[in-house]
């Protein structure tokens, strides 16, 4: 019996660690792209509006949990929209298919949970 309790907490520490996390700078460049790392609001952007510091869409903000009081309000507040980014990374680095690296993480973020597989999101 100590010998399975042991097995599980190594388990449960190498999952831990295994887990990827986007790091301060690579959201620090991917802030940069997409406004210059300023809240500079809503704009209209393939179908759907693109709001705050990440150009955040609505249903990006959904899929990372709908953090803070609103959707708009958590994309102009830098925090709440890194936290939102890091959420949705955390989300669906595992499932794309790709390398948990800044690249994999700015191509899902411009381009989805399995952007980093399309050549349209290569020049972001």
């Amino acid at each position: 019996m100590q010998h399975l309790l042991g097995f599980i907490v190594i388990l449960a520490n190498v999952l831990t660690f295994c887990e990827a996390t986007i790091s301060s700078a690579c959201l620090r460049c991917i802030c940069n792209v997409e406004s210059g790392c300023r809240p500079i609001g809503c704009r209209y952007d393939v179908n759907s509006y693109s709001c705050g510091y990440f150009q955040i869409k609505e249903e990006y903000w959904e899929d990372c949990g709908r953090p803070g009081t609103s959707y708009k309000g958590c994309a102009n507040d830098y925090t709440c929209a890194s936290n939102c980014v890091r959420a949705y990374m955390k989300r669906y680095i595992g499932s794309s298919g790709c390398p948990a690296n800044c690249e994999s993480y700015a191509r899902i973020h411009n381009g989805g949970p399995r952007g980093c597989r399309y050549p349209s999101t290569l020049r972001y």
